[in-house]
Formats: C-alpha cells, structure tokens, sequence
C-alpha cells in the first residue's frame, strides 16, 4: 500500500489505494503505530464499491478508532450519500457510529 503523501506525522492515503487493495488489519496496525494522524481522501459512495473495499475501510476506521488516532475523511459526496444504501453490510451501525466521531469533510 502506498501513500500519497507523509508530512511530519501525518499520513494521506487515496481510497482506492487504501481500501481496494488486498490489505489486512495487521497493515492497518502497523502504520498507525508510526503516524499518529490519517487522511484519507476520495471516498466514494460506498454503495458503488465492492463488498471487500467497504469491509477494509470499516477496518481502517475499527483500528484508528481504537488506537484514538484522528482521521480525517475527505468524500467525493455528502456523508449521508456516502453511507445509503449499506444498511444490510455486516457491521454498518459500528461503522456509522464511529465514523461520526472522526473529523471528516465533503
């Protein structure tokens, strides 16, 4: 996986690199123990990802949420747009739940 950028110890990621990618939590584990702080940007309506793509950005969200690590989410489309239609995706309210802790923006 690679980022698009490392400034002082933040780390910014491209969604589709990120999470459409073959990746495990343990990848997620290991970069936020080196960079206290995410960006990620170009979420796409999760609808119109595949079922895989959605599971590994619930994984990234479920780890930096964990560790306490801000992320900041930057989506192609307004938060509620972002989020319809996932509603039958295991652990969507978990998803949904953290995510409103975490900064994002549209």
């Amino acid at each position: 996986m690679t980022a698009s950028a490392i400034r002082e110890r933040t780390i910014w990621f491209d969604f589709s690199l990120l999470c459409g990618t073959p990746t495990a939590p343990s990848d997620y584990l290991e970069l936020s123990a080196r960079f206290p702080r995410w960006v990620i940007h170009g979420v796409p309506r999760l609808r119109e990802t595949d079922a895989e793509t959605v599971r590994r950005f619930a994984n990234v969200v479920d780890v930096l949420y964990d560790r306490g690590i801000p992320l900041t989410a930057v989506a192609e489309a307004p938060w509620e747009d972002v989020l319809v239609g996932l509603g039958n995706t295991p652990d969507f309210d978990r998803l949904v739940s953290r995510l409103s802790t975490l900064r994002r923006s549209a």
